[in-house]
């Protein structure tokens, strides 16, 4: 913590000689500018290379992996127990919500754990207090944001527009049900168009709301699981967002040369196996790229994170995963099967 002007901490070799010792450990204390490290626009987006291994934990990793912000998290912002300490921000993990966070270009000392909750992530705002414009500017930046949902995965940023339905027993979404109608219906029946519309139009307002995903230069989408089966929607959806973002279309660039099963009715410890060896990437078009990759429905997060590995690998910057839908339960990444 701050204190006058100070940054205090206690360091852990400090801590384990008083240990040895059985002294108590006193606080250490150095002026602010030798230990704060500034994170703000410069370092966004953090993007850490993704491993089949990476995209295996989402098959094993039983803790919670989607938030929707302003309906579940109400201690974003907390201001200092004493006056002249710093601001603090908590967010519900590093994934996804510290990029959001970066891309603010707030000074802070860094994401950390924080607390005893598994994947919480803190940080302090340096030098911030309650007057100044950066607060309103965090307050109304996950105001935006917190109306999406936030999903912890692999991907520099991953969201999806809303839920397929209302509850668990609910109804399905104005985007659900434009998903389920297009899904199960002729995607050239004229009749399927003002669905189609609805996806791309959620789209353009979710980058508008929240406009780190500007930042990308291109937008590709994850491939169908049948290389003769016509159009997908993702692709549909891609190939007019990418035009009204003024973003460069890449999807031809990641294609599907091998016909798998829908991943849908596949029980988690086959997915991975499933998808694998299924999808190429040209990487003469992805290389330096920070991708908007679109998916219809975010499930496990598998297919969307093995085709957002095949980018890394052939050389994208970064991918940011924007699906139209997230399904409902906390739970999909464990196997009902």
């Amino acid at each position: 913590m701050r204190q006058g002007g100070v940054f205090r901490h206690t360091s852990w070799r400090h801590r384990q000689n008083a240990l040895i010792s059985g002294s108590k450990p006193q606080p250490m204390y150095a002026p602010c500018h030798f230990m704060i490290i500034r994170f703000a626009k410069s370092s966004f987006p953090i993007q850490n290379a993704i491993t089949e291994d990476d995209v295996l934990r989402l098959q094993t990793d039983t803790e919670r992996r989607r938030w929707k912000l302003n309906d579940e998290w109400k201690d974003l912002l907390k201001p200092p127990q004493e006056a002249g300490n710093d601001w603090s921000l908590t967010l519900p993990c590093k994934e996804t919500f510290w990029n959001a966070f970066l891309a603010l270009d707030i000074n802070s000392i860094g994401p950390r754990p924080w607390g005893r909750k598994k994947n919480l992530c803190g940080t302090f705002l340096d030098g911030i207090h309650e007057e100044c414009d950066e607060l309103d500017k965090i307050r109304q930046a996950f105001m935006q944001i917190g109306k999406y949902i936030g999903i912890r995965d692999n991907l520099a940023l991953s969201f999806a527009v809303d839920f397929d339905r209302s509850g668990p027993e609910g109804p399905r979404t104005l985007l659900g049900n434009a998903i389920f109608s297009l899904k199960y219906g002729n995607l050239d029946d004229p009749a399927m168009q003002p669905h189609l519309g609805e996806l791309v139009e959620h789209l353009l307002t979710f980058v508008a709301d929240v406009e780190c995903y500007s930042t990308a230069d291109s937008v590709c989408c994850v491939p169908p699981s049948n290389p003769t089966g016509g159009t997908s929607i993702p692709k549909l959806v891609a190939t007019q967002l990418a035009p009204r973002l003024n973003k460069t279309d890449l999807t031809e660039a990641l294609t599907t040369i091998g016909i798998r099963t829908g991943l849908k009715n596949v029980g988690l410890d086959n997915k991975l196996d499933t998808i694998r060896g299924t999808i190429q990437v040209d990487g003469s078009q992805v290389s330096g790229r920070t991708i908007i990759l679109i998916d219809d429905l975010y499930q496990s997060g598998v297919t969307m994170n093995y085709a957002a590995m095949m980018l890394m690998e052939a050389g994208a910057r970064a991918i940011f995963g924007l699906s139209c839908v997230k399904t409902l339960r906390n739970d999909d990444n464990q196997s009902r099967l």
